[in-house]
């Protein structure tokens, strides 16, 4: 993999990890409008725009997405989408926020762990980026974790939700980037738009459970800006970024990357709340993107950079795949 090749698909990715960290803002700038609501909004955006999107793509190109394609987009669409913000909502009801993203927040960790044998990153060059990643991430929830409010005697049920969220996006890395190394000529404004449908379609039973009471409809400007927010941009752009990175680089280096989001969000956060971070939240986000930069270094220098490899070949991503990795998701 040529270094330029590299350099790009992680310029993508961060654009991408910026547009996700929206995540973060929107439900506490709408915090009036229920949780429910605004998953629902995010995926009906999200899942009303893929179908138009590939009602505009040419006919070839939509024709990448056969019978194979349409059912690993339905079984990643719930693991890396509707399935793991579910899980996410339980870990914060029953664990509280401060838990649920601490444990959640250590998607970069398990990703660059689960995808370093696929190749493209030694794995000693993975012990300082990722032991500053978790350095960085207890700085930044030292506070919140200090201070998180009682929740009762359910926390065992939110901590178990919050170790599911993260299995399932980390299971949806992997699979998402072995299943683009498999099908090379798929697509990928169809496969980004695929996964848009078929979220929309997990999420379409919850509209049973939104009474006549919607909180929505007290401010559905806001809502709605909201909805295009999460569903256009934090979740179409963001998902097709993440995709066109992960068909050009190793799942190892992408996953770390994801403390990008993490960054982003808090920093959405603190410009809306118009606070100065503590210094422990500056100096944890000062470490996590630290530990990015070193990442992309030891990428662009290691022994993939070397093998002279043809840039943009999407089996760079995932090659090398054993036994051990395709126990993820059998979605190929």
């Amino acid at each position: 993999m040529h270094r330029n090749s590299v350099t790009g698909a992680v310029a993508v990715l961060v654009l991408g990890q910026m547009a996700y960290g929206l995540a973060f803002v929107v439900p506490e700038v709408l915090d009036e409008v229920s949780p429910l609501e605004l998953s629902l909004g995010r995926y009906l955006v999200y899942g009303g725009l893929s179908v138009a999107v590939l009602a505009m793509l040419a006919p070839a190109r939509r024709r990448t997405l056969n019978g194979r394609a349409w059912r690993a987009a339905s079984v990643l669409g719930l693991a890396g989408n509707t399935g793991y913000y579910l899980l996410v909502v339980l870990g914060v009801r029953y664990a509280g926020a401060p838990v649920t993203t601490l444990i959640v927040g250590a998607l970069p960790v398990t990703l660059a762990i689960a995808g370093s044998r696929a190749g493209g990153i030694r794995p000693r060059s993975l012990v300082l980026p990722l032991s500053m990643t978790v350095t960085g991430l207890i700085l930044v929830n030292a506070d919140a974790l200090l201070s998180a409010p009682d929740t009762g005697g359910s926390v065992a049920i939110g901590i178990a939700a919050a170790v599911a969220a993260l299995a399932a996006w980390t299971g949806f890395g992997l699979a998402n980037a072995r299943f683009l190394a498999r099908h090379p000529d798929l697509d990928l404004t169809a496969w980004t738009s695929a996964l848009g449908v078929t979220s929309m379609a997990w999420a379409l039973p919850a509209l049973a459970f939104v009474g006549r009471s919607s909180t929505a409809l007290e401010q559905p400007v806001a809502f709605l800006a909201g909805a295009l927010a999460l569903g256009a941009v934090s979740s179409w752009a963001a998902t097709a970024a993440w995709n066109r990175a992960a068909s050009r680089i190793p799942v190892s280096l992408a996953g770390q990357l994801v403390v990008i989001e993490t960054v982003s969000g808090i920093t959405y956060s603190y410009l809306h709340r118009a606070t100065t971070p503590s210094t422990a939240v500056l100096a944890g986000g000062a470490l996590l993107v630290a530990g990015a930069l070193v990442a992309v270094r030891s990428s662009t220098s290691g022994r993939s950079a070397e093998q002279g490899q043809p840039p943009g070949h999407r089996r760079d991503a995932v090659a090398g795949a054993d036994d051990a990795d395709r126990g993820v998701a059998q979605v190929g």
